[in-house]
């Protein structure tokens, strides 16, 4: 006889995505090595001289300002040197975005993000 109420599995809601008012576009892309294990919805940021990315708020080893570039789909695991998916545009929560040492994202860093086709918002609950 089958189980249904059986509980098959939970979900956590991370309040990462505000809206679907604007695609969600993912790609694959470079994540520059050292920077240990990364959750999702960290804020990404590109080398101008590299093309890898790191997150947001961090220098390159040149100690070029990395400019604001995606944002983190999944947990990755960046001590070496990977490739992870990224979303590359869509609307998403400002609050919940992660940063070096939890800096917070300035305007002229979300513009950036929004030039990219990356809008941020805070999620009103």
């Amino acid at each position: 006889m089958p189980l249904y109420n059986e509980t098959v599995g939970t979900m956590t809601y991370d309040n990462l995505i505000n809206s679907n008012d604007f695609p969600l576009i993912t790609g694959l892309r470079a994540i520059a090595a050292g920077q240990g294990e990364l959750k999702r919805g960290t804020a990404l940021a590109v080398s101008a001289s590299t093309g890898k990315l790191s997150v947001l708020g961090a220098a390159d080893s040149e100690g070029e300002d990395l400019t604001p570039y995606g944002i983190l789909c999944d947990d990755v695991d960046a001590t070496e040197e990977t490739t992870a998916e990224v979303y590359l545009s869509g609307h998403f929560n400002r609050g919940s975005l992660i940063t070096k040492d939890g800096a917070e994202i300035t305007d002229a860093q979300a513009e950036e993000y929004r030039k990219q086709g990356i809008y941020l918002d805070n999620s009103m609950k």
